[in-house]
């Protein structure tokens, strides 16, 4: 179970990650590659932290973090519902703390941008789904 989670990390840093460098360009900062590449990697690995917690918090009402064996719809909703929610709190603090703010490229939705909204719920979700698909190939490892 412990190489499970550690994969599990893994997959919520590197989805993060792409995820981040995708949707950069959408952001209103041209930052020079010395503060992008930290940046981007400071973001990715928060957000892989914001997913873990977001586990724990499932796990701990399930009394049990075996449920990412095979995660129920219900679970699979309520890790939806909680990174769409910790996605609009870290919005709202960035734009309030005047962290980032987007181009005229970022759809938005009440002025808080779209990509980051759905972000942690789907690259969690993503993840789950490819260790739950891949389930016999990771055991050897």
């Amino acid at each position: 179970m412990k190489k499970k989670l550690f994969l599990l990390f893994l997959l919520f840093f590197l989805l993060n990650l792409f995820w981040e460098v995708a949707h950069s360009p959408l952001y209103d900062w041209n930052p020079s590659m010395q503060e992008y590449v930290p940046h981007i990697l400071l973001y990715s690995f928060m957000d892989a932290v914001y997913i873990s917690i977001l586990i724990l918090v499932i796990s701990l009402k399930n009394e049990n973090i075996k449920w990412v064996n095979n995660p129920a719809r219900r679970d699979m909703i309520l890790l939806t519902v909680l990174g769409v929610l910790l996605a609009v709190f870290i919005e709202l603090k960035a734009f309030y703390l005047g962290k980032w703010s987007y181009n005229q490229l970022m759809p938005q939705v009440f002025g808080l941008g779209l990509s980051p909204l759905i972000q942690l719920a789907a690259t969690s979700i993503a993840a789950l789904w490819i260790i739950k698909s891949n389930e016999g190939k990771y055991k050897k490892i």
